[in-house]
């Protein structure tokens, strides 16, 4: 059975992984992506556009599946290596949260996040 996760990034770093096929998360350990498997879902939640600002964005940024391999080393820069695994992005729009009447995530780190997605049965994926 595969699961489902949500991570939490700015829309500018989940672009940056959209754009060459991988996920980072927890700024780049490794723990977190070991939970995460092969074919399990991965749906990014943007609280705003770029890290450290307010800007409110408060919006799904991507949507993927979990490709095959480990976790393994990124060269950032300036010694930078963070964890990453590849993952298969779906085409997807970027989706506010606010029409859909949800609200913000805690500001805990901690902080559970809940929100209903659903797949259709033609592998197309819709955030509702």
């Amino acid at each position: 059975m595969s699961a489902y996760w949500i991570a939490v990034a700015s829309a500018e770093h989940v672009r940056r992984g959209r754009a060459t096929g991988f996920m980072q998360v927890n700024h780049g350990k490794t723990a977190p992506l070991r939970r995460v498997k092969p074919g399990d879902g991965i749906i990014y939640y943007s609280p705003t556009t770029i890290l450290g600002e307010k800007d409110g964005l408060q919006a799904f940024t991507a949507i993927g599946t979990v490709r095959e391999g480990e976790p393994y080393q990124g060269d950032m820069g300036s010694g930078f290596t963070p964890f990453r695994r590849d993952v298969e992005w779906a085409k997807a729009e970027e989706t506010p949260i606010k029409p859909t009447g949800c609200t913000s995530p805690p500001a805990s780190r901690t902080g559970a996040i809940s929100f209903a997605l659903a797949f259709s049965k033609s592998g197309t994926t819709i955030f509702v």
